[in-house]
């Protein structure tokens, strides 16, 4: 990478290549966006002394040199650098990574640690792998595309207290409501999940709305209420009897669609106060629904 020693921001995404930065100073830089394979970004970032923002996504980079490059990060956002885009990608290249489950969750620590505002990672590992999820408590919007990870618990009763808009998918999520009730500002939810609870019961004064997918797991219950819900998508399987409840008086548009096997029998689908089987029927003047039976 080139001197720019008068440059106030500088924004390069090189894809898979390789980033080395600069040895020099750059004495004007106040915001940085880069993307890469990146080498020494710490080392670097002690070189740009108005430095204040910071956007960074790491692609293929070796897990262990990640972990220890999210690591030096710590120091600069102690001294006051803002991680406005925390982005981590596996799997572009090759996805043969090898990586256990303590590592797995020492990336997931060090990247909480940094207090990003976004933070946005994708796997493409070919083992299972469990962890739990740590609290970004700065974090306004989360997405996480991560195959065959199984989250298995919040590590602390810690809120995220600023987060907005959440996206799972392909993960394995056994503890959502949880993860909801921590989440005070969520709007937006999104899980496609590979596995999860078998019963899904959602309270929130603040959701907006919920795409939510789940086909490796039968789903037997579904409970929704929030007051000011306005979209609502579901796709699942359900190879028994299955209850929805969904209580949500703004509610104005509804995706449905259910997988079954030779065991279903019955649907109940409950809306406010009417219920029916295998039909929806809201109580709203402004609602579109479908629904889809296979």
């Amino acid at each position: 990478m080139p001197r720019f020693l008068r440059t106030t921001s500088i924004e390069l995404d090189a894809h898979l290549l390789r980033i080395k930065l600069a040895d020099a100073e750059l004495p004007a830089l106040e915001r940085l966006s880069l993307s890469g394979n990146i080498v020494d970004l710490a080392a670097f970032l002690n070189r740009c002394p108005r430095l204040r923002v910071l956007r960074v996504t790491y692609r293929e980079v070796e897990p262990s040199l990640l972990e220890a490059a999210l690591v030096a990060l710590e120091v600069p956002v102690e001294l006051g650098l803002i991680v406005s885009l925390l982005g981590i990608e596996f799997g572009h290249a090759h996805g043969n990574y090898d990586v256990e489950d303590a590592q797995f969750a020492s990336i997931l620590h060090a990247a909480a640690r940094l207090s990003p505002r976004e933070l946005v990672f994708i796997n493409n590992f070919r083992r299972c792998l469990s962890a739990d999820l740590p609290c970004f408590r700065n974090a306004t919007s989360i997405a996480m595309t991560l195959r065959f990870v199984c989250f298995t618990r919040l590590m602390s009763a810690d809120r995220f207290s600023a987060l907005e808009r959440l996206s799972l998918v392909g993960c394995t999520v056994l503890d959502l409501a949880t993860i909801v009730n921590r989440c005070p500002c969520l709007r937006v939810l999104m899980v496609k999940a590979h596995r999860s609870a078998h019963d899904f019961t959602m309270r929130s004064v603040s959701l907006q709305a919920l795409e939510l997918g789940v086909h490796e797991t039968e789903c037997k219950g579904i409970k929704i209420a929030t007051p000011i819900f306005e979209q609502l998508k579901l796709s699942v399987h359900a190879s028994s009897d299955l209850s929805v409840s969904v209580s949500a008086p703004m509610l104005e548009k509804v995706s449905w669609r259910k997988w079954r096997s030779t065991r279903q029998r019955t649907t109940n689908i409950k809306m406010g106060r009417s219920s029916m089987k295998a039909k929806m029927h809201v109580r709203s003047p402004f609602v579109f629904m479908s629904y889809l039976c296979t």
